[in-house]
């Protein structure tokens, strides 16, 4: 049994029980606030969500070919050189970031099809035209309702 003794007031053994129970309360009050704190769980894969933002990027009145791998106008050019990238990765606030990358050389065909909607448009190929074309996008997909945010 422990002897409790007072000077001027206060007991000897009060420090003694504070410190234990704050002790003792510090891994119970850690474990609460990590556990309120962890991130949502993702409902879609990084593969689903990625395909996601595909799909709204090929619906897309203007896609922007980040997701490309046969070249604009395949009839017209001979395209080499075919570089795709695509990564996805969960926020915390229940967001998908999808990263897509697609890149390319090419070169004008030796008779290019007359049917093609870019020969329609343009009767005389330009001069000037880049050898090479780089399509970068970002997409934010909602985890909840897959709809997709282009940013």
């Amino acid at each position: 049994m422990a002897v409790v003794y007072t000077v001027n007031g206060w007991s000897k053994l009060w420090p003694m029980k504070t410190r234990t129970i704050i002790m003792m309360l510090t891994p119970l009050i850690a474990g609460l606030v990590i556990g309120c704190s962890s991130a949502p769980k993702p409902n879609f894969s990084e593969k689903e969500a990625i395909a996601i933002a595909r799909t709204y990027d090929q619906k897309s009145e203007k896609p922007a070919y980040c997701f490309d791998t046969k070249g604009r106008n395949p009839n017209d050019y001979d395209y080499t050189n075919f570089r795709h990238t695509a990564s996805a990765t969960f926020k915390s606030n229940g967001l998908w970031l999808v990263t897509a990358k697609s890149s390319y050389n090419y070169e004008r065909s030796e008779s290019p099809s007359t049917d093609s909607l870019w020969w329609r448009q343009h009767l005389e190929p330009p001069n000037n035209f880049p050898e090479s074309q780089e399509y970068d996008c970002l997409y934010l997909v909602d985890d909840d309702t897959g709809k997709v945010r282009p940013n």
